[in-house]
């Protein structure tokens, strides 16, 4: 009786089961991500540096002796700009990482992460979400 009981519990599924995910796969999602973080660094890199730049040159105007509002003013301006400008690229391509982890996971899996997503605290980034739910899950 107590094999039997021993039996029946090891059959009993997990609350939770992660979807099964093949090593082609999870090399699909690896590769995905990875390329959507270097084109990201790609094309975000100059203006971030540009923005240090503008940041410092602004800070150093505020700071001097004798300030210098028009200067002050432009470079205001030019940092709003080229952080404007940052935001909108990087935010396209993050759209476009998850577009693409969307074409590579099963019904199942979908179904997994939307689960997690709606759990209090998870996090809303789905590129974390797919790396800690199914590619770092031991097969």
């Amino acid at each position: 009786m107590l094999c039997a009981a021993g039996l029946t519990f090891a059959q009993t599924p997990a609350a939770n089961p992660v979807p099964p995910i093949t090593d082609a796969q999870r090399e699909v999602l690896k590769k995905v991500l990875t390329a959507g973080e270097a084109e990201a660094k790609g094309k975000v890199q100059p203006s971030a540096e540009n923005l240090a730049s503008l940041a410092k040159d602004l800070n150093r105007s505020v700071l001097s002796d004798k300030v210098d509002e028009a200067l002050v003013t432009k470079l205001r301006a030019e940092l709003l700009d080229t952080a404007v400008g940052l935001v909108k690229p990087a935010v396209d391509m993050k759209l476009s990482t998850v577009s693409e982890l969307g074409k590579v996971l099963t019904p199942e899996q979908k179904k997994l992460l939307l689960t997690e997503l709606e759990k209090p605290g998870a996090p809303s980034d789905l590129t974390e979400l797919v790396q800690k739910k199914l590619i770092e899950t031991k097969k």
